[in-house]
């Protein structure tokens, strides 16, 4: 049987790392890394199978979805007087720079950005700069990650320390978008970009799909806005009819309402995107109809128009 580490082994153990960093050589970093996971979680083997199964991906390097997870937090913790297992606090300082995420997080920054434009270059390829850049951009920031990483359960995976744990931290926003950075450029390190972008467009597919496939509906409620501005000097208002599901899963459904007509509904992942369809399909019904008869409708009669040709639309 293995005999167990004293506080004066621990301690001589950190040290030797601080000395091997020195000289470039960290060969004992990782047995030490999973050391203090050890100490800190008795499930640590379950939690990483759990978020293997979340994720969908199994790591060849199991202790990369531990660096990746390994929030700075877990190494910056007080000690407590009396506690054994404190006794890492006093040197966690050379565990952090080799281990918190945030190196992982800067590199999975990268590859998704080249593998979310490399989707989207080859799927649309008569789009222009501008527009690639906006879809791009409504995927990779702090919401849209953190989002993803709801619906991987991430959160539950995190390796936080306890004021961060106790703060909430597993719910943030910004550790939940910087840990899923993290696992993607873990997943680079463990199988290549060609495994990682998989992995990206895996789990991004349902949000890939409801950008790409509406083409640019944001772009929508501007064009709509302008032609009502253009032609009636008022623009429509989108009215909130109703929402359902759990939180990372609801949908809304949204209504575009003209001279207190509902011209169209549409319903989507957030009230943003169930807006943007709603105008779209509007927008379509609208461009039916000759500029110069436009030009003679009351609001009324245009929204009174735009309600028929819906109806004759449906199937």
């Amino acid at each position: 049987m293995t005999k167990k580490k004293t506080e004066i082994d621990i301690k001589e153990d950190l040290a030797a790392v601080s000395q091997m960093r020195m000289r470039n050589t960290v060969k004992t970093g990782p047995a030490l890394f999973l050391s203090l996971l050890n100490q800190k979680y008795r499930n640590i083997e379950e939690r990483r199978l759990q978020c293997e199964k979340n994720i969908g991906y199994q790591f060849k390097s199991p202790i990369l979805l531990y660096h990746a997870l390994a929030h700075r937090s877990l190494f910056s913790e007080k000690r407590q007087k009396g506690d054994a297992k404190a006794t890492f606090d006093l040197h966690l300082k050379a565990l952090k720079k080799i281990w918190s995420n945030e190196r992982l997080e800067f590199l999975g920054d990268a590859v998704l950005s080249l593998s979310i434009s490399t989707y989207l270059y080859k799927l649309e390829d008569q789009l222009e700069e501008g527009k690639l850049s906006v879809i791009r951009s409504s995927l990779v920031n702090e919401t849209s990650l953190a989002r993803v990483a709801r619906r991987l359960s991430l959160g539950e995976s995190l390796l936080l320390g306890k004021s961060e744990q106790a703060s909430g931290g597993h719910k943030k926003n910004s550790l939940l978008a910087d840990s899923l950075e993290a696992v993607i450029g873990a997943v680079y390190i463990d199988k290549g970009f060609k495994a990682a972008e998989k992995f990206v467009i895996k789990i991004f597919s349902h949000d890939l799909k409801s950008l790409v496939v509406d083409d640019l509906s944001h772009d929508y409620k501007t064009l709509l806005q302008e032609l009502t501005q253009k032609f009636y000097k008022t623009i429509p208002t989108y009215e909130l009819i109703h929402s359902e599901g759990e939180d990372h899963k609801k949908q809304f459904s949204i209504a575009v309402v003209f001279a207190t007509a509902t011209l169209g509904t549409a319903t989507g992942a957030s009230k943003k995107k169930a807006s943007q369809l709603a105008a779209k399909k509007v927008y379509d019904l609208a461009k039916t109809i000759p500029s110069g008869e436009i030009n003679k409708m009351t609001p009324e009669d245009f929204a009174s128009r735009v309600v028929l040709l819906g109806q004759g639309t449906k199937t």
